[in-house]
């Protein structure tokens, strides 16, 4: 058995998936109902789906949004009533390059990304490319810099956070303080309470 084990995962209904990869297999148009974070009522759109992809434990398809005139990346478990159209289109090659590179939710990325990382986990980090173009560096204390030229901003932070104070961006500097600031957040959120006595 193959089994996607980590993380939360959300709920895809079988049925939609099979129609929505069936209009990106035969790359036929698809006609939906989609609502996103923001809005209290789906609408519905017709798109080309050029790419699926899975991240953050969801489905996501990659497509040209004919009602906004614009790419977007929906997921799958927010997609309903999915229906085939006659019409046909074809696939954008540079897409693709876009979805394989890993900045597939339009997020503003920041450049030359400098990061350092602690002894205890410079074996766990060194084991795989975290962003494109990674280049790494162990260090005589143990540590290991990692550079990268470009990272989609929010990811960036998420990534240095996940690691618990390990990981230490030294370039640049507005993202440096972006995580401190989150950090202080979170160590607001989290400080201990007070006991209440035993009766």
């Amino acid at each position: 058995a193959v089994v996607f084990a980590t993380g939360a995962t959300a709920a895809l209904d079988p049925a939609v998936f099979e129609v929505i990869h069936a209009a990106w297999r035969d790359r036929r148009r698809l006609r939906l109902v989609y609502a996103t974070e923001k809005e209290s009522r789906p609408s519905s759109r017709d798109v080309d789906v050029h790419a699926l992809f899975l991240a953050h434990g969801a489905w996501y398809a990659r497509v040209y949004c004919h009602m906004r005139k614009d790419w977007r990346s929906l997921a799958l478990h927010r997609i309903g009533k999915p229906q085939l159209l006659k019409e046909r289109f074809d696939r954008d090659l540079a897409v693709l390059a876009q979805v394989r590179a890993g900045n597939v939710f339009d997020y503003k990325t920041v450049c030359n990304v400098i990061v350092q990382c602690a002894p205890s986990k410079a074996r766990l980090i060194s084991e795989r490319e975290w962003f494109p173009g990674q280049q790494m560096r162990r260090l005589d204390d143990g540590s290991l810099r990692l550079s990268f030229p470009e990272v989609p901003r929010p990811e960036l932070v998420w990534w240095v956070l996940s690691y618990a104070g390990t990981i230490e961006v030294l370039r640049p500097a507005d993202v440096r303080e972006e995580i401190h600031r989150s950090a202080q957040l979170l160590a607001r959120r989290h400080a201990p309470r007070a006991r209440t006595p035993r009766r």
